[in-house]
């Protein structure tokens, strides 16, 4: 795989990786920081809006579920645990990307 495109496929996952906001009620994607005052996700590149995290996460309910910190609590497959401001954790919309190893990808 060429190196530009090696470049590219890192850059979309980091997009789809999650960054819980301070405020305990907001995330953004990983490689941005949350601006609380602005309620936007920011990096050199662009400024978005950010996502409200979705309620409380809840009891375990398919095998594919992410289990969060608290070992009580559970977001759906491709979503983030991140605490709210009652201490309950709520989901985030992005997943929590692990990559390692290399990309196998077809050449």
């Amino acid at each position: 795989m060429s190196p530009l495109c090696k470049k590219y496929l890192t850059e979309i996952v980091a997009l789809l990786q999650a960054v819980c906001c301070s405020d305990k009620l907001h995330c953004c994607p990983k490689g941005s920081t949350c601006d609380v005052a602005a309620g936007t996700c920011n990096n050199n590149a662009y400024s978005m809006p950010w996502n409200k995290l979705t309620g409380r996460a809840v009891d375990k309910s398919s095998a594919n579920d992410v289990q969060c910190p608290d070992h009580q609590s559970f977001c759906p497959d491709g979503e983030t645990c991140c605490e709210l401001q009652s201490g309950d954790y709520g989901c985030c919309p992005y997943p929590e990307v692990v990559i390692v190893g290399h990309w196998n990808l077809a050449k």
